[in-house]
């Protein structure tokens, strides 16, 4: 549990920032997903019952500028209002909330617009965060996902107020910690996903607190090649493969098994949506590794039957690319299932991760699902996160 936290404290009569994170996909004008909405509910709810006036704060995308309207909060204004059960007025400049807040009445909810508009946000920069903490009493830290960046509205707002972790983030600490740092062993991980480079510092501390590591996706490429499988015309990264060996020798070392595929699916196009399944060293020079085999599938599924606890990041092939989507798919089926018969306790984090369980129905059978991608990564490496480490300065 986080020392500093809003579960006892009240807030009758303040001015709270609340950084959450509403960064939620679109498509066609629509919100897709509105669970980061609604996981910020429970902390904005208890802060509005205390009497409290609450200014929200979000970034939406990677705007280049104030003039890149596509990500204006305008466009999700209305899946706030209803995820949130309450009416939110969006305010565009930091003076217009200065005004708004002094004069609010206590239960009053603002959203800024999209924080990352703002110059000096990425860059910590002072002045930012001091002009933001002129308008408020407390900041409240209720986004796991973005505590793994140095931000003006997540590090430094931090450093200047009275500061505490929301509802959702103790959420995320409490079962991280449970399902993470106190898995029950075995402990199986299974990380995926495109690149060996995002995922570096994770495999090196998986190597020395799981019993076992499968390696899927196209980061299983580096690894193949790095064994001497052919790989044909499949993503790889020729400048990681002598640190493909290296992790290899490691795993050895700290007593961890390293699993790779040893079947795939490989496709000549892979728009045309057409795969054969082979032996990992049948692959041949024209051919694109695009999902794990069958037989890998079923190894999988005995490895999983023999653990107590699993963690899975990333998937397993061209996941947004049918059909090669279904051995992330069948993956997610594995662990529901064993989750939900009590045989496995599960952690799942990342989007592609997590959209195979929402696409099979299963996420509710999952021990805990982590929204968080980045910040995710960088708790599984062991890293301390900047967003984290400024509640705990706070005293």
């Amino acid at each position: 549990m986080l020392v500093n936290h809003i579960v006892e404290k009240k807030f009758a009569k303040q001015i709270v920032i609340v950084r959450a994170d509403f960064n939620v996909p679109m498509k066609n004008g629509r919100v897709l997903d509105d669970s980061r909405i609604l996981q910020a509910k429970p902390t904005i709810d208890k802060l509005l019952d205390d009497g409290a006036v609450v200014l929200l704060l979000s970034h939406f995308g990677r705007p280049s500028s104030v003039n890149d309207q596509q990500y204006s909060l305008r466009h999700i204004l209305p899946a706030v209002n209803n995820a949130l059960g309450h009416r939110v007025k969006l305010l565009p400049t930091i003076a217009e909330a200065k005004d708004m807040l002094s004069n609010a009445k206590p239960g009053s909810l603002y959203l800024l617009e999209n924080i990352r508009y703002f110059p000096g946000e990425k860059d910590n920069d002072p002045e930012l965060f001091n002009q933001l903490a002129e308008i408020a009493d407390v900041y409240v830290n209720d986004a796991f996902s973005v505590c793994h960046r140095r931000h003006a509205s997540v590090a430094g707002l931090a450093e200047k107020l009275k500061s505490y972790a929301g509802l959702a983030l103790i959420n995320d600490i409490d079962n991280l910690t449970r399902l993470f740092n106190q898995a029950q062993h075995p402990l199986t991980a299974i990380v995926g996903g495109a690149k060996v480079s995002t995922k570096i510092e994770v495999l090196d501390g998986l190597l020395h607190k799981a019993d076992t590591i499968f390696v899927g996706g196209g980061m299983a490429n580096t690894f193949l090649k790095a064994q001497g499988y052919p790989i044909g015309n499949s993503l790889i990264e020729p400048a990681y493969i002598k640190l493909a060996e290296k992790i290899i020798k490691q795993s050895q070392a700290a007593g961890c098994e390293l699993i790779f595929p040893s079947d795939v699916i490989v496709t000549k196009d892979i728009a045309a949506g057409v795969g054969e399944q082979v032996t990992v060293n049948q692959v041949t020079t024209d051919d694109i590794i695009v999902d794990v085999g069958e037989f890998t599938l079923q190894e999988m599924s005995v490895i999983l039957g023999n653990s107590k606890s699993v963690i899975w990041n990333g998937p397993l092939g061209v996941y947004e690319t049918p059909p090669f989507n279904a051995g992330t798919q069948c993956l997610a089926r594995m662990i529901a299932e064993l989750t939900k018969s009590g045989q496995l306790q599960s952690l799942v984090g990342g989007g592609d991760s997590i959209a195979a369980l929402q696409d099979c129905d299963l996420l509710d059978d999952i021990s805990y699902a982590c929204t968080a991608g980045g910040a995710f990564l960088e708790w599984l490496a062991g890293r301390d996160l900047p967003g984290l480490i400024a509640l705990e300065n706070y005293r």
